[in-house]
This record gives structure tokens, C-alpha cells and sequence, in this order.
């Protein structure tokens, strides 16, 4: 039999594997699955715009680190400071500087791990989870609605 924190702890886990967002005035229930691939094609389409265009031209490290952060959270995985840094894809001191913009803006909680002082971890606070989820939740959508007109122009 399952105690009550364990009960708890499986009633989280299904909500944070569906979100509901409101979208255009409408409720529609994303699954962790479409927030992931939305995600990963955003960071995928940032990473061919740099290449094409150069990184210099587009650089917004503070969206590069959310998103990673985010794409983080969804696959329910810890990220370090320096490899929030990575994923700004810029120098690490201007990263860090993001870094602490984002933390002073409630976005970012920074967490102590338990095991090695040497090394702290970073996440999106609540709030940036939230906001994150609605918008991404609004990309899915669009999408979806955008595939449907394609298809239906495309059957006429």
C-alpha cells in the first residue's frame, strides 16, 4: 500500500505531465511529450540561424539559458551553473551575468548541491515554469491550428 507522500508525490507527477493553458481565451491541455518537442525545435532552429547568420547577430543568452533551463525541467534533470553557461552560448563572465539578472528577476532559483560545495545548480523558479508553460502552450497551438489550415488548403 502507498503511504500518502507517495500518493502525493504521483498526484504532482501527472499534473506536471499535463499543463493546462489558456490560449486565445480557450483551456487547452498540453503533455510534458509537446512542450519537450516544441522546445527542442525552438533551440534547434536558434542553433541553423547561427550558423547561417552568425551567433554574434542573434545573441540572447538570458532566452538561451531559459530555455535550456526549461528543457531541463521538463526531462525532470538537474543543470549546474557552468552548464547553464554553456547552453547561453556565450563567454562564461557574460553568462554569469545573465545569470544573475535572471535571479534577480525571480526567474532562476540557485540551489547548493549537498554533496560538492564546489557546485551549485540553477532552475527556473515557479513563476518562470509558469510563464514558460503558456507560452510554449501558445506555440503548440498555433501550430496545431496552422498544420490543420495547411491541411485543409492543401485538400481543396
Amino acid at each position: 500500500m502507498l503511504s500518502k507522500q507517495e500518493l502525493f508525490d504521483d498526484f504532482i507527477n501527472l499534473l506536471n505531465r499535463h499543463v493546462k493553458c489558456n490560449f486565445d481565451n480557450e483551456t487547452i491541455i498540453l503533455s510534458s511529450y509537446d512542450r519537450q518537442k516544441v522546445t527542442d525545435r525552438i533551440i534547434a532552429f536558434r542553433r541553423r540561424r547561427e550558423k547561417l547568420f552568425g551567433q554574434d547577430l542573434f545573441a540572447d543568452a538570458a532566452w538561451d539559458i531559459m530555455l535550456d533551463l526549461y528543457r531541463a525541467h521538463l526531462a525532470k534533470k538537474t543543470i549546474s551553473v557552468s552548464s547553464a553557461c554553456i547552453a547561453a552560448h556565450v563567454p562564461p563572465t557574460t553568462a554569469l551575468r545573465w545569470l544573475a539578472v535572471l535571479e534577480e528577476r525571480n526567474l532562476i532559483v540557485r540551489e547548493a548541491d549537498t554533496r560538492d560545495r564546489r557546485r551549485v545548480y540553477v532552475s527556473l523558479s515557479p513563476a518562470a515554469v509558469m510563464s514558460l508553460n503558456g507560452l510554449i502552450g501558445g506555440l503548440v497551438e498555433t501550430d496545431k491550428r496552422m498544420s490543420g489550415s495547411l491541411s485543409m488548403a492543401m485538400d481543396r
